[in-house]
């Protein structure tokens, strides 16, 4: 049985991704569902009104410019039992039909798998991937996740008081609620880096990534007392 899936893209500001961004979603997933969530640019509907109509795509708007409630929103909507998140500046890969197929072959709440960095793009790369690069270790990302629409809601959705960790955040609630997590080592998503992205205030990714690790282990402590 093929699994139906929504893709929910926030969008701020960065447009000039975002047609790359949507023929990306249309090569590799043509008959799935692309929810376009405007979290205070108002510019879609007059940039790209045109494109919008070739393909499966609604778009809303949100005054709050909050990349968390925007996909939190975005997920509201959605039609399909699975759904995944893409950021406007990245592109999916067709492997992520690899990830939709382990949907169908057993029983999980998500799937998780690695991305792709490119080489041209070093200069904007943060150093803690660079370093993970040197060490050959596994670059999979929170932004590849595949999960079950009712899942992502009974753990809470994305944190909207985080602005750099929040994906990570989302990962640790699933695994201390005990969700079945899955990882594909194809990599599904080309993820694009440049001199505006989010990813390069290493102070602020920091200081929120202790914050998470924090709860999570306070979660765990607490689980194992009671």
């Amino acid at each position: 049985m093929s699994r139906s899936l929504s893709v929910i893209v926030p969008v701020n500001h960065g447009l000039h991704f975002l047609e790359r961004c949507l023929n990306s979603v249309r090569d590799s997933l043509p008959d799935h569902e692309i929810i376009l969530v405007e979290n205070g640019s108002k510019q879609i509907s007059n940039l790209m009104a045109k494109e919008l109509t070739k393909t499966n795509v609604r778009t809303y708007w949100l005054e709050e410019p909050n990349k968390s409630k925007a996909r939190n929103f975005g997920a509201e909507k959605a039609r399909n039992d699975l759904i995944t998140f893409l950021d406007q500046d990245d592109e999916l890969l067709r492997a992520i039909s690899t990830s939709l197929s382990i949907f169908n072959s057993i029983e999980v709440d998500g799937v998780i798998s690695s991305q792709r960095i490119l080489s041209q793009e070093e200069k904007y790369i943060p150093p803690y991937i660079k370093k993970a690069q040197s060490l050959n270790s596994v670059l999979y990302h929170p932004m590849t996740l595949i999960l079950r629409r009712v899942t992502f809601f009974e753990v809470g959705g994305f944190d909207s008081l985080l602005s750099k960790a929040e994906d990570f955040d989302l990962i640790a609630r699933l695994v201390n609620s005990k969700k079945v997590l899955r990882y594909n080592p194809n990599e599904t998503l080309k993820r694009h880096f440049h001199e505006s992205n989010d990813s390069r205030d290493i102070s602020q990714a920091r200081k929120e990534l202790f914050m998470v690790l924090r709860n999570s282990s306070s979660s765990i402590t607490n689980e194992k007392a009671n």
